[in-house]
């Protein structure tokens, strides 16, 4: 068996190791799980990494490919990362934010689908630099009439509730063993209430007060 050098927190290229991977290759050569800067979690063969074999989990021969077939030289424009991580969220499941994407059904237009020139001259009138892209709409998907440019802060106010919150509506939340329901926003209590329902109004109406077109409103169930 060989020799085993601890890689964990090493990088190399767009992975860094966060741990051993208990499966090993025949000949009981070590794997380590590594995080690629694009969101992607793979398992890699230690010899692979020191030898500089791999340095991603393959969006670098991903990233090329587009590159060589992209016209106009696009590859360069700002939108076309924007465009990458867009369709990883919403069709790799292995990227750590499929679950709140592609996880709960948020795809792409087939126009944009077809090709990251489609989606840059769809979006790039409006495009100022630093600007992320926002669906006004957090459950449909990405296509021209429900996305927009948007700042860092505005983009969070328009965040929806993870799939792991303790409640299906924004803001709202109660602990094991509670039977009501406690509605916050940042920082700022805004009540406890018998339903869940009524704690997601009330966040309701104040993301609105807050944030107006940005805020992200929870569409309620009665």
């Amino acid at each position: 068996m060989p020799i085993k050098s601890d890689l964990k927190g090493e990088v190399f290229g767009r992975l860094v190791v966060t741990g051993e991977d208990p499966a090993r290759v025949k000949g009981g050569r070590l794997k380590w799980f590594c995080n690629c800067s694009c969101g992607t979690l793979k398992s890699v063969l230690g010899y692979s990494l020191i030898s500089g074999n791999t340095k991603s989990c393959g969006c670098l021969k991903d990233e090329a490919v587009v590159k060589r077939n992209t016209t106009h030289n696009l590859a360069h424009a700002p939108t076309y990362q924007v465009f990458l991580d867009m369709k990883r969220r919403c069709y790799n499941k292995r990227h750590v934010q499929y679950k709140n994407y592609g996880g709960r059904g948020i795809r792409m237009c087939d126009r944009w689908l077809e090709s990251f020139e489609n989606f840059h001259y769809d979006m790039i009138t409006s495009y100022k630099k630093g600007l992320q892209i926002d669906r006004r709409d957090n459950d449909k998907g990405y296509y021209k009439e429900n996305c927009r440019w948007v700042t860092y802060t505005q983009n969070n106010h328009n965040s929806g509730s993870l799939l792991d919150s303790s409640s299906m509506y924004k803001g709202v939340s109660k602990t094991k063993g509670d039977t009501g329901w406690v509605a916050r926003i940042r920082r700022e209590y805004l009540g406890r209430f018998t339903s869940e329902q009524e704690a997601a109004k009330a966040y309701n109406v104040r993301a609105k007060e807050l944030f107006g077109e940005y805020a992200y409103l929870n569409k309620i169930e009665e």
